[in-house]
């Protein structure tokens, strides 16, 4: 979406690494042009302006009054009616007074000297309302159209050098404060440090990265002088914006240039944002767009859920050649249909399609209102790899997840999800007890084919059993089915049926698939017109579903013989090079030798099965049918 189809209720100013000097005042043409920018940006809402660090030069004094000027008159400016203002300053390593040469001087409490020799700095933030305790700024919360918005600054500043030789050196040290004290526990977080990540020793800087990617949403940062954003987070969904300014210099137009970050909160937790860059112009005198990025949708965290285990979520999301990152380059979300029954006929179903869902946040939207969701289509049609999607997106949106497959059903469903809450969250008191304080609201539970589920009571109970525990919850089938829910169960379950495979989908798939591989975009469309054809003249034998396409765009990315023949689709390669790979995935090194052997045999059996079936003309071969004709042939 283009970043201007959206009014943002949220303005967020970044300006870092001023660098001030003494009677520095140059500044009145530049601050009288990013007001208009921002008066243009935001119509009403609120205008939070963020100083990520450096404010002065080398924490004079005198370099403050100058900065003083400047802010003065940009906040005077900004305190108007239509906008509520919000200012959170940081020190930087330049507003340090008197730092050491380098680390080789460091002394045993160089940090509680560090923060002492900051007094210019802390004085000229307390102007504009920042506290400080024990040389670090206390959080800010604020509300925004009903939205919670806090933000939790560090100062990075100490343990800084004149040689700049501190990389590596910085540290989160506070044991008397969290990042997260006095911030509530839903809302939008925000964290700002001068430095960044990479900055820190190395137990604080994945200390701190965990906590980004779990716990907030964005981090805005300085230092670098660069202003490349990047993500920090995990396979699971879950990432923190990373904001690195660059630097606004008085001096240098050179370089001198801030970020924009606009905001606008939606339904359900979610919300939009882009973000844009502006460079001082010397010669117009005017600030210019350098970069204007597009609108993203994300879901706002909450500090306070428990996670799943990290092993779990890599094993459910790893694939066959154990890349776990592949899982979101490669899914497409499919068409859903919703199905609404409008009474019988001769004792079926009459089905009235209803709403078509065709993206992730449409579907999650759709399924808070629904509570209770069925999800049925034929075989092969991505119903797990769907699941998935939802897991991840549910884990993105705060949401404590669980997976239940008939693998783990018994039974009785209390004792089944009791058994994968301690497989999924932890086999140990604490963590059982911790799952327990989550909201039911707030757990998801996600039911592969429940139509294989062990049970022993009706269907209707169960799903009575399982809303006792979560809050909402989806189940995947492969037939449609009703059932009556007593005036006890409040929950309005709905409907969906996967549709059909389209040509758009499978060619979002394909490009999807093939990006970053080294194919051409000739070669893409290629392929995409060799599918094509595929499905044209053989749409009888089979569907062009999302796990088929993917074994053919796996042979033209992965096989080093792979040619392209225009308008043919080589399957006897394509089935030969899959099962291969399959089978070198599922071995030991030691075993590779018989991959050739293994495959033939395989290879020949799957060809006498699809002569049968074929010759049969059916579509679903049993296990048991399989071995009786095997042993005849």
């Amino acid at each position: 979406m283009d970043c201007r189809d959206f009014d943002p209720q949220l303005c967020i100013v970044q300006l870092t690494d001023f660098h001030f000097e003494e009677l520095q005042s140059n500044y009145q043409k530049r601050v009288d042009d990013i007001l208009v920018t921002i008066k243009k940006s935001i119509k009403s809402g609120t205008v939070l302006l963020l100083v990520t660090g450096d404010v002065a030069r080398t924490g004079k004094e005198s370099e403050y009054q100058s900065a003083a000027m400047f802010f003065d008159y940009l906040i005077e400016q900004l305190n108007q009616p239509e906008c509520q203002l919000k200012v959170y300053i940081l020190p930087g390593n330049h507003d340090l007074q008197g730092p050491c040469k380098s680390i080789e001087c460091f002394s045993g409490a160089q940090y509680d000297l560090d923060i002492d020799n900051m007094a210019s700095f802390y004085e000229f933030a307390s102007k504009y309302n920042n506290g400080f305790v024990l040389g670090q700024p206390q959080p800010i919360v604020f509300e925004v159209e009903g939205t919670q918005v806090s933000v939790s600054g560090f100062n990075s500043a100490p343990l800084s050098t004149l040689d700049g030789d501190d990389k590596g050196f910085h540290v989160l040290r506070n044991p008397k404060r969290s990042l997260l004290d006095n911030t509530p526990d839903s809302g939008l977080h925000i964290f700002a440090s001068h430095h960044g990540p990479e900055w820190f020793c190395d137990n604080e800087r994945l200390s701190l990265e965990k906590m980004l990617a779990s716990c907030f949403d964005f981090a805005f940062t300085g230092h670098e002088h660069m202003g490349q954003s990047r993500c920090v987070g995990g396979l699971s969904g879950e990432s923190c914006v990373v904001v690195r300014g660059g630097t606004y210099s008085l001096c240098d137009d050179d370089q001198s240039s801030y970020k924009m970050l606009l905001i606008r909160f939606g339904e359900f937790g979610s919300y939009e944002f882009a973000e844009r860059v502006y460079g001082w112009e010397a010669s117009a005198q005017i600030h210019t767009l350098l970069d204007e990025a597009h609108s993203y949708r994300r879901y706002i965290k909450s500090k306070t859920y428990f996670r799943p285990r990290s092993d779990f979520v890599n094993e459910l999301f790893e694939t066959d050649d154990n890349s776990s990152e592949s899982f979101k380059d490669s899914f497409v979300f499919p068409s859903l249909k919703e199905e609404i029954a409008t009474g019988t006929k001769d004792g079926e179903l009459r089905i009235n399609d209803q709403k078509l869902i065709s993206d992730i946040h449409s579907f999650m939207e759709f399924l808070l209102d629904a509570k209770a969701l069925e999800i049925h289509s034929d075989i092969r049609a991505g119903k797990s790899s769907l699941l998935k999607a939802i897991y991840r997106e549910s884990l993105a949106m705060g949401y404590s997840p669980l997976l239940l497959t008939p693998d783990y059903s018994t039974g009785s469903i209390s004792r089944t999800l009791s058994s994968i809450i301690k497989d999924q969250y932890g086999d140990t008191r604490e963590a059982v007890e911790l799952f327990g304080r989550i909201p039911r609201e707030k757990v998801l539970l996600l039911v592969d084919d429940f139509d294989s589920l062990k049970r022993k009571a009706k269907k209707s109970d169960v799903i009575k059993s399982m809303l006792k525990t979560a809050g909402n919850i989806v189940l995947i089938t492969d037939n449609s089915f009703t059932f009556e829910l007593d005036e006890t169960v409040e929950v309005d379950f709905r409907h969906l049926l996967i549709c059909p495979w389209t040509k758009n989908k499978r060619d979002e798939l394909i490009q999807k698939r093939c990006k970053g591989t080294g194919l051409s975009d000739a070669q893409v469309d290629e392929l995409i017109a060799i599918v094509d054809k595929a499905v044209g003249s053989h749409f009888q034998l089979f569907d062009m579903t999302p796990p088929f396409i993917n074994q053919y765009i796996d042979f033209y990315i992965y096989d080093s013989g792979a040619s392209f023949i225009k308008g043919d689709l080589p399957f006897t390669s394509i089935m030969n090079s899959n099962v291969k790979r399959k089978i070198c995935n599922a071995i030991s090194d030691g075993e590779n030798q018989m991959l050739d052997i293994l495959a033939d045999a395989v290879i020949t059996v799957l060809k006498k099965l699809a002569l049968k079936i074929h010759s049969d003309r059916t579509t679903v071969f049993s296990s048991m049918t399989s071995l009786k004709w095997l042993k005849t042939t």
